[in-house]
């Protein structure tokens, strides 16, 4: 039926009619609108104020409160992301409370959307902790509530990673909401009815990695703001601002399918208020549905909404367009670019980062006891590795590990991160003890005594004091790989002593007390007298580890040790008289006798040399901030060196330069690093790359960069970049600006000469921002202080100087080669093994009661496969997951059988990604992925795969056997849980926990804020990034609590930009009281009715908030 027989007045006329065009329709509520009103409170762990503030302040507020409505009316439903918070909030909370919860949850009412800890960032949180945080959240809410998530929304990082809709639909989530897309290209895709799409991450899993995504037309704030419950509106205003914004975003879509978001950052504090409002402008809507076109409009959740959403793309055969690339970078306007962040708190990332891995090697060994069958699980160290992932998983939120913070906040974070760490080793060292004991006893079986004294633990340092030996002791040195391959390797030992002496009698020996005779030895005092007190030393050697195991070394000072260790000082070179050259078995790497900066690369076999160089640069910073970067002009740095220092032994050639060599606080170090070995024709892993290294503090108002030029290369239009799981082709646009061409990179960045079969890669050591500049560039950005804000949301400066010591790894091989190789060498340079010492008396007697090596598996696993993760789970369940990196023999390779490989796995089961039941392929969302379109002009032309393994086929997930016998297809992951224990057995030994380990440390998961330096000195506050660093680790911060104050300068700069423009500015200001004064009139002149029922529910609002 047509639309017949009512008045339409004014403002609604006109929304009628626009309606009325929209796809054809008639008039009748088949053909209407459904239209899903989802509640929300998007809540940060940390931004603005900490994670406690947060939660103490507001969060727990709002979860009791929308938890209270959804009780008193059945109507009302909720969608919640954090189960961080709601973990805490739940826990805290009454039996009756919790099954209230319960019963929401299986009323429809309260819907959890993604599941995450956090709501995670997806340009520098790594696959490993992406995975980590969704499976702290998804196994939390599958044992406390029974409940399975289906769906997810990000909607507030800036930009979306390919590794989202690969990751997720592994996961078993069948839908995707997202919000950050660059305005150019979200303007597109409204245009041309692609705001619902599917989205494939990877070319190689095709549509094992596909998705259905709904992206919202704006963003996730209350919109039109007449909306919102804050501003004074009658309900007609709301509702024809509603049916106006309405009849603007049906325009976008193919579906009648709608969504409406009705919440913002921590909102419905006043839960009853946020309700109320949205309740009376749809109740209006509601009673004249048919004049608008609406089928229905009602709460709902996500969940509601994609399974009307799916089924009406079914039943109306809609064709989706298919996208294959990634929505990196986010932009909100043709000059804000969001790329700063890229690498904004490179120190801070760099921290997690390193917090991740030495967990991964917390959760190995504590698994590898278990499976020993020995011990049953400790309360204590379970609770404390559940408390470790639970930090882990907070810092992947997507203001933390971006750096996005406010400086405090990051601070907080930086701090229990610091603890943890300590608790870590703490936990490692009773590990080691318990299982490398042969005895199978409690682990105190030391020949030296036989009380509870920290010497008979192995302990972690960050530097071994040979002083601290008596006679014929020994330090035993316990490397740990959780990596699962065998790793053959050049190591460095921080030495410390402030004897030469000791350093020149100085042995190494291996498990076998063979003394190891190819060592070198180098001072890090850098010829200055900045650190002439400093008395530390690198001691290199080669090491091996066994896959997932140990090897034992032993060091000790000889008095009677007759060839005397020669110690490198470096030599001293104010200026280098000619250009300097190292070389491994494979290439000459050449040193511009300039600035001792890489010049070129030499292959020996061919003789054909590649001019390759390097150089330091930065932009001076124009409307840069947290979020955004704006390059400003280029200037040279770090050109100069105030003099070199060349070491060149039998293991290690380096050249260092050293600036600013009279300013303690502010000197810079870069050094130039190859490994090489003689002893062995095969080069070793760590003889594939040069190594750069610096050290440097933020310089204000600077962004800086280092770049890679390489020669041989003409008018490459293309740069590659990782996303944790596989290299994305990032097509350079020659007509955008530098910041638009800027992309994240988490492991590894390269350039390819296809015609010489060549690639240029260079590892990089945390994630950071990447852009290809003319002639063949690889910029990466290292580090940016800027003393601005770039008012999106911090409303502070990002003044970061703290000092970054980072590493940086040049390797130029075949195409092939690094194709099947550059995953593999990622994993190795960032998973070295871990050491803890321990001081031994009588070593024949210590040999005979510790394991001199061990290794988990049988043998190591094919190149291809890594060991993602191995855990144990306080309900006895053990977790493995294994990844294949990459191979195009898909017939041959990809079958593997665990009992060849794992020792005491039996009875696996496989589960998805977080470990949770496999969720079966659902028809329909099969029947959707297969009626798609291709959009040849579609914006984004950066970010596909850059290589298909294999050709699609249909993989059979559930494909292990009894035998153990499996298939992993190219980059797949495949997850397993294992009972390691049926219940606790009693048979078995009781784990015994020296808490006096480290003894400063309080032993818990709480964060100790005072006195912070006082606790910490003795181990945390010795930290050296890396073996060459002479500064411990330092995260600068200040307290920037409410609102910012500029400076001085600051305010000259705004008061000379104002003056001129106060003739305008009045002007201005006399328009804005006009408006204001004609709005308050409107509203005075609405119908009494309205105006009666807007008093009325005020008073209500204001009854409420006394209470």
């Amino acid at each position: 039926m047509k639309i017949k027989n009512f008045i339409i007045f004014g403002k609604n006329k006109k929304l009628l009619k626009e309606i009325s065009k929209i796809q054809d329709f008639d008039g009748s509520n088949d053909d209407g609108y459904t239209i899903y009103v989802l509640p929300h409170s998007h809540c940060d762990h940390g931004w603005l104020s900490s994670l406690d503030e947060y939660y103490h302040g507001t969060v727990k507020y709002i979860i009791s409160s929308f938890i209270n409505e959804l009780k008193n009316d059945e109507k009302k439903t909720f969608n919640w992301a954090e189960v961080g918070f709601f973990r805490r909030w739940y826990e805290s909370s009454s039996d009756s409370t919790k099954e209230l919860v319960k019963k929401l949850i299986n009323n429809g009412q309260l819907d959890f959307v993604t599941g995450g800890y956090v709501q995670n960032d997806e340009a520098s949180a790594d696959l490993d902790d992406i995975i980590e945080q969704m499976t702290q959240g998804h196994l939390w809410l599958k044992e406390h509530l029974n409940y399975t998530v289906e769906y997810a929304w990000q909607i507030d990082p800036f930009g979306y990673s390919s590794i989202t809709p690969t990751l997720f639909s592994k996961m078993g989530l069948k839908g995707l909401i997202i919000n950050r897309i660059a305005y150019d290209v979200k303007d597109y895709m409204k245009e041309n009815l692609e705001m619902e799409f599917l989205w494939k991450g990877s070319e190689t899993l095709n549509k094992d990695s596909e998705m259905l995504v709904s992206a919202l037309d704006r963003h996730y704030d209350y919109f039109p703001k007449v909306l919102d419950p804050r501003n004074n509106y009658t309900v007609e205003e709301r509702a024809n601002s509603f049916i106006e914004y309405f009849s603007k975003v049906v325009k976008t879509r193919n579906t009648k399918t709608v969504l409406y978001i009705s919440g913002d950052d921590f909102r419905y504090f006043n839960a009853p208020k946020e309700f109320r409002y949205s309740r009376g402008w749809m109740d209006y809507i509601r009673e004249r549905k048919e004049e608008y076109g609406i089928k229905e409009i009602r709460y709902g959740t996500v969940s509601d909404y994609f399974k009307q959403l799916k089924s009406e793309i079914l039943n109306e055969k809609l064709q989706l367009t298919e996208i294959d690339k990634d929505f990196f970078p986010y932009a909100t306007d043709y000059d804000e670019y969001w790329t700063g962040y890229f690498t904004t708190r490179p120190t801070m990332k760099k921290q997690i980062r390193e917090f991740s891995k030495l967990l991964r090697f917390t959760e190995s060994i504590y698994s590898l006891l278990m499976l020993d069958n020995k011990y049953n699980q400790n309360d204590q160290i379970s609770n404390d590795i559940t408390g470790a992932r639970d930090l882990l998983s907070l810092a992947q939120h997507h203001d933390i590990v971006t750096g996005t913070s406010r400086s405090y906040v990051l601070y907080d974070y930086y701090l229990k991160l610091k603890n943890s760490r300590l608790l870590n080793f703490k936990i490692i060292s009773n590990l080691y003890n318990l299982f490398l004991n042969n005895n199978n006893n409690d682990g105190n079986n030391n020949n030296d005594n036989n009380n509870q004294d920290n010497e008979n633990y192995y302990l972690y340092n960050n530097f071994i004091d040979i002083d601290s030996l008596s006679n014929n002791q020994f330090y035993s040195i316990k490397l740990f790989n959780s990596l699962g391959w065998e790793i053959n390797q050049h190591y460095s030992f921080r030495i410390k002593s402030n004897s030469k002496v000791n350093i020149e009698r100085l042995k190494l020996f291996d498990s076998d007390l063979n003394e190891i005779q190819n060592i070198q030895i180098n001072s890090i005092q850098y010829d200055n007298q900045c650190f002439n007190e400093m008395d530390q030393y690198i001691l290199f050697s080669i090491i091996s580890v066994p896959p997932l195991g140990f090897s034992t070394y032993y060091i000790t000072v000889d008095s009677n040790k007759s060839n005397l260790n020669q110690i490198y000082y470096g030599t001293n070179y104010h200026r280098l008289k000619g250009d300097i050259r190292f070389s491994t078995k494979e290439y000459e790497y050449e040193f511009s006798k300039r600035d001792g900066l890489l010049k070129s690369v030499k292959d020996l076999q061919t003789k054909k040399k590649d001019w390759i160089t390097q150089d330091f640069q930065q932009y001076k910073a124009k409307k840069s901030g947290p979020y955004i970067f704006e390059a400003g002009k280029l200037e040279d740095t770090l050109n100069y060196p105030d003099y070199y220092l060349l070491f060149d032994g039998p293991l290690v050639s380096q050249l260092s330069m050293i600036y600013n060599s009279d300013n303690c606080s502010a000197l810079s170090i870069v050094n130039q690093r190859i490994y090489k070995n003689k002893d062995s024709a095969t080069p070793l892993f760590t003889e594939q790359y040069l190594e750069t290294s610096y050290s440097f503090i933020g310089e204000m108002n600077r962004e800086r960069v280092i770049h890679y030029t390489i020669d041989s290369i003409k008018d490459n239009k293309a740069i590659y970049t990782d996303n944790g799981l596989e290299p994305r082709k990032r097509t350079h646009n020659r007509f955008g600006s530098t910041t638009s061409n800027y992309y994240p990179t988490l492991h590894y960045v390269y350039l390819k000469n296809n015609d010489a079969n060549k690639q240029f890669t260079v590892y990089v050591d945390r994630s950071v921002g990447i852009t290809l500049r003319p002639e063949n560039k690889i910029e990466i950005m290292l580090h940016r202080t800027i003393e601005r804000d770039d008012w999106k949301g911090v409303r502070w400066p990002t003044i970061d100087t703290s000092r970054i010591d980072g590493k940086l790894y040049f390797n130029l091989d075949s195409i092939e080669n690094q194709k099947e190789n550059e995953k593999q060498l990622s994993l190795k340079i960032d998973h070295q093994p871990i050491y803890l010492i321990k001081k031994i008396s009588n070593i024949k007697q210590y040999q005979k009661e510790y394991k001199q090596s061990y290794s988990g598996l049988i043998k190591s696993l094919p190149n291809h496969i890594h060991l993602l993760s191995l855990k144990t789970f306080s309900n006895n369940n053990m977790g493995l997951r294994l990844l294949n990196l990459g191979n195009d023999n898909f017939e041959t390779k990809n079958k593997l059988s665990l009992n060849n490989y794992f020792k005491n796995f039996n009875n696996l089961k496989e589960t998805g990604l977080t470990f949770l039941d496999i969720v079966k392929s659902d028809i329909s969302d099969d029947k959707i992925k297969e009626n798609y379109k291709i959009d040849k002009k579609f914006k984004i032309k950066s970010g596909q795969s850059e290589y298909n393994y294999n050709k699609y086929q249909q993989y059979n997930q559930n494909n292990n056997d009894d035998d153990n016998n499996i298939t992993i297809n190219p980059l797949e992951i495949k997850s397993y849980l294992m009972k390691i224990h049926e219940k606790q057995n009693n048979n078995l030994q009781k784990i015994q926990v020296n808490n006096s380990i480290y003894n400063n440390l309080i032993y818990n998961n709480e964060y100790v804020h005072q006195n912070n330096s006082e606790i910490y000195k003795d181990v945390l506050n010795s930290i050296y990034m890396y073996d060459f660093s002479v500064y411990p680790l330092e995260l600068s911060h200040y307290n920037d609590r409410g609102r910012f104050k500029p400076s001085d300068k600051l305010k000259k700069i705004l008061l000379a930009s104002i003056i001129p423009g106060v003739s305008a500015l009045v002007l201005i200001t006399i328009i804005i009281i006009v408006v204001i004064r004609k709005k308050k009139n409107k509203k005075k002149g609405g119908s009494i009715l309205e105006k009666e029922k807007f008093i009325k529910l005020k008073d209500m609002d204001e009854e409420e908030h006394n209470e």
